[in-house]
C-alpha cells in the first residue's frame, strides 16, 4: 500500500513538533517516513487557521486516499500487529461510505472543540460532561502497545461502580482484530457474570 504519493499530495507546509516526522511542501521534498505520520495527518485535519494545508483540501485529498491513510494509521496506532493486505482489505470497504471522510475529521474536530456537535444530542453531551459513574458490569481492555493511549487506560477503573476488571492485553489500538480471543474472553466472562454460565 503506498503512502508517499498521497502524502505528497497533501502539500503539507510543516511538521506536528514531537512527531519523528518531516513532510515537505513542494512535490519534489523529502518525506521521511517515521512514527507519529497519521498522528501530523490527524492533527493537520483539525484547525481550520494554522492548519498544515487548506482544510477543504483535507478532506477532498483524504477521500481520494483514504484508504492509503487507512492503512498508514492501522500501522501506525497497531505498531507490533502484523497483518497482511488482505485482512486490511476485508475492512477497507467500510472506508468507501461516501461521507466516511467528512464524519472522521468532524469527530476529531468535535473532540477537540474546534466544531459543534449535534444539537439535538447537546442534554446528552451535558450529561456526559459531568462524568456519571458506569453502573454495569464491565471489562475494559487496554492495548499494552497502543500508542494513543501511551500510560494505558487503567485509571479509568474510578469510574465503574458495578463490578468491573481491567485487563492490559498485548495489543495496540484495535484490540478485537489484534486480540481476538482475548476480546471474546472478556465478552464471555461479563456474560458469565450477569448469567452464570455461557
Amino acid at each position: 500500500m503506498p503512502v508517499i504519493s498521497p502524502l505528497k499530495s497533501f502539500g503539507v507546509l510543516r511538521a506536528v513538533a514531537g512527531t519523528g516526522v518531516g513532510l515537505g511542501g513542494g512535490a519534489d521534498s523529502a518525506i521521511k517516513l517515521g512514527p507519529g505520520v497519521g498522528v501530523a495527518l490527524a492533527f493537520a485535519w483539525l484547525p481550520e487557521e494554522g492548519c498544515m494545508a487548506p482544510a477543504h483540501d483535507f478532506s477532498r485529498r483524504s477521500s481520494a486516499y483514504r484508504q492509503e491513510l487507512c492503512f498508514l494509521l492501522w500501522r501506525e496506532w497497531s505498531p507490533n500487529w502484523i497483518f497482511d493486505e488482505e485482512t486490511f482489505k476485508k475492512t477497507a470497504s467500510s472506508f468507501d461510505n461516501p461521507d466516511f471522510v467528512d464524519v472522521v475529521i468532524h469527530c476529531y474536530r468535535f473532540h477537540f472543540g474546534l466544531a459543534e456537535g449535534d444539537p439535538s444530542l447537546d442534554a446528552l453531551e451535558r450529561t456526559l460532561a459531568t462524568k456519571p459513574k458506569i453502573n454495569v458490569p464491565a471489562i475494559t481492555l487496554g492495548g499494552l502497545d497502543d500508542p494513543l493511549k501511551p500510560g494505558g487506560t487503567a485509571q479509568q477503573g474510578e469510574m465503574f461502580i458495578d463490578r468491573h476488571e481491567h485487563r492490559a492485553i498485548k495489543a495496540g489500538h484495535n484490540v478485537p482484530q489484534e486480540a481476538p480471543m482475548a476480546f471474546a474472553d472478556a465478552i464471555l466472562t461479563v456474560h458469565r457474570w450477569t448469567n452464570g454460565s455461557y
